[in-house]
């Protein structure tokens, strides 16, 4: 079975969205986030009848986190120490079937990038990236395991994106491009957020609501 692997943070005041604060305080920016991570939820359960789901955690989630994200039925593990480059080369481990990673602040990912990920990998393309307009990625996947995808890599700046595609090019490796959006990290992106009207983010929705976006 396909594995989905979400890698999240424990939505923490003044550990996540730090760059939403000011104007929202910590507590309203952890909010934003435990909305985000529980859209993901509800996406990840409509899919776990077809593939393995799989949440990696930077610290683990309390027993309230649990009940209020629905995480019943996912395996939860643990990121691990280092950069995101070592943490996401554990979690991709030796592959042995198609395997994707999403962030838990890329509210922007579908159900369909998803499935269209997934028929990339399974048509032998090495790896499928869906590019944030910032000059990261929202998604990354592949079918086969290759360390230098996440070696020397600027980590949180607007070159990932770019050195990743280096690191497959000289790898030999093939890349299939999901259509490119936008990750959350500031103001302005929550306020684009909230025009959305597809994907439906209800839960999210709703938070911004209540925080006057």
């Amino acid at each position: 079975m396909h594995r989905v692997l979400l890698f999240a943070k424990r939505p923490r005041p003044g550990k996540v969205k730090t760059r939403l604060t000011p104007p929202l305080s910590a507590e309203q920016a952890a909010e934003v986030y435990r909305a985000f991570l529980a859209d993901l939820s509800r996406m990840l359960q409509s899919l776990s009848a077809n593939y393995s789901v799989e949440w990696y955690w930077d610290d683990a989630p309390t027993t309230d986190d649990a009940r209020e994200l629905t995480l019943d039925g996912f395996e939860l593990h643990q990121q691990g120490a280092g950069d995101l480059g070592q943490r996401l080369r554990r979690a991709f481990g030796r592959l042995d079937r198609p395997t994707l990673v999403i962030g838990g602040d890329c509210p922007t990912v579908s159900i369909d990038d998803v499935h269209q990920a997934f028929e990339a990998l399974e048509q032998e393309r090495s790896v499928v990236i869906k590019p944030a307009e910032d000059g990261g990625y929202l998604l990354i996947g592949s079918h086969r395991y290759a360390s230098s995808l996440f070696t020397d890599i600027d980590w949180g700046s607007e070159r990932v994106f770019e050195q990743t595609r280096e690191r497959l090019i000289q790898a030999g490796l093939e890349l299939h491009l999901l259509r490119p959006s936008f990750d959350v990290d500031t103001v302005d992106d929550l306020h684009r957020l909230a025009r959305l009207s597809s994907p439906p983010l209800p839960v999210t929705k709703e938070t911004l609501s209540r925080l006057g976006f």
